[in-house]
């Protein structure tokens, strides 16, 4: 039986939201980023400032001179987590086969589902309906017979649109004139890589490069674009999106300099980082303190790898602390973060030591209480030790 993918996708998510309790900035030009900020990038642009060419991750400062009347907008991820929240509800109401990409996209395995909602067209037109009718935001769906094809089929008719791309001639008609960056894994870079290559511009331009081309030239992800532009993907929902990294990013508007600044800044960083991985009930071997220095923009990554994991931010800060030893910290900075990788379900992981149990026991408690404190009541109703140590 072939199968049946919906691809759910909000339309310009966070400024949407943003939008619900501010509608005196509907139609106009907004984007969601620190008012105050001249440095950092645009995580959401309305369709009224995208007409002046702004997009998601764009610098700031660019984004104004292309638009000098933007509304910047403070962004609230607890506002998005919310709506995130009710998404998953209304998506799990429809099919226990699903994947969550972002906070504002999912794929859904409909093949065994669709028949309790008479077509498939159906059933994505009572998800539209929900999405609007719960959340206030709309969404566009596309409806495919694998990931890719109903990836691209969802912006077809946006915003708030339904579309189909239901089988592979249908998507090989439709693709024929696209730029390459279209299709998920060519980006920019990729894509002058392969005009270089081949001099091709649009995806049927591509089709005529053959396998062996573009596996002798790129490798493995060249067999993979091979196969994608052709509408083969057999990916499987749910399958192949398995978390292994959890990072958070501060861009500074004054730039930072020294490791004692340095360590004094992380802290919320390694907060963040840690509170997103202990939501998955995960725990890091390898932690990594990530350093771009204003002189050229350069950027360092540094790691460590453990042999117990950590997920406590205090624990993880012990050994930010000892990687920053290690890393040229006298300098000005432009941008500090962390991040928490090679990661696996807390109680499969620790190895205690001997005599250690009792002890481990008690933090274990302790660390567990003040998370669900955190998760119940707001994440400011109680310090965790490290937060406690940097006031």
């Amino acid at each position: 039986m072939d199968r049946i993918i919906l691809h759910i996708d909000f339309d310009m998510f966070f400024a949407a939201v943003e939008l619900l309790d501010n509608p005196m900035l509907k139609n106009k030009a907004i984007a969601v980023a620190p008012p105050k900020a001249k440095r950092g990038i645009i995580t959401t642009a309305s369709y009224e400032a995208r007409k002046f060419g702004i997009g998601s991750g764009m610098a700031i400062d660019i984004a104004k001179r292309k638009c000098p009347d933007l509304t910047l907008v403070s962004p609230r991820m607890w506002k998005y987590e919310k709506i995130n929240r009710i998404f998953r509800e209304i998506v799990s109401q429809y099919t226990d086969r699903y994947e969550f990409v972002a906070l504002d996209e999912a794929y859904l395995d409909i093949t065994y589902t669709y028949e309790f909602y008479d077509t498939p067209d159906q059933l994505a037109v009572n998800i539209q309906k929900d999405m609007y009718r719960k959340t206030g935001c709309t969404c566009s769906v596309g409806l495919g017979y694998n990931k890719i094809s109903a990836k691209l089929a969802s912006e077809k008719n946006k915003p708030n649109g339904f579309g189909k791309l239901k089988t592979k001639k249908e998507f090989i008609k439709y693709t024929a004139d696209k730029k390459l960056t279209k299709i998920n894994g060519i980006g920019n870079k990729m894509a002058e890589n392969l005009y270089h290559l081949f001099y091709k511009e649009t995806l049927g331009q591509l089709r005529e490069v053959s396998l062996d081309e573009l596996r002798f030239y790129l490798g493995k992800p060249g067999v993979t674009i091979y196969h994608m532009i052709r509408g083969i993907d057999s990916r499987i929902i749910g399958d192949c999106y398995k978390r292994d990294g959890y990072a958070s990013r501060q861009t500074f508007q004054k730039d930072i300099f020294g490791r004692e600044e340095v360590l004094k800044k992380i802290v919320k960083r390694i907060e963040e980082a840690s509170w997103q991985m202990k939501k998955d009930n995960k725990s890091a071997y390898t932690v990594s303190l990530i350093i771009r220095y204003s002189e050229g923009f350069h950027r360092i990554t540094k790691n460590k790898t453990l042999k117990n994991p950590v997920k406590e931010p205090l624990e993880i800060y012990k050994v930010i602390e000892k990687i920053s030893e290690e890393v040229e910290l006298d300098k000005f900075i432009r941008q500090i973060g962390v991040r928490l990788s090679k990661t696996g379900k807390t109680s499969k992981l620790y190895q205690l030591s001997f005599g250690e149990g009792k002890s481990f026991t008690r933090k274990k408690e302790v660390f567990k209480l003040t998370y669900e404190l955190k998760k119940n009541f707001g994440r400011r109703v109680i310090l965790d030790p490290l937060e406690a140590r940097s006031r």
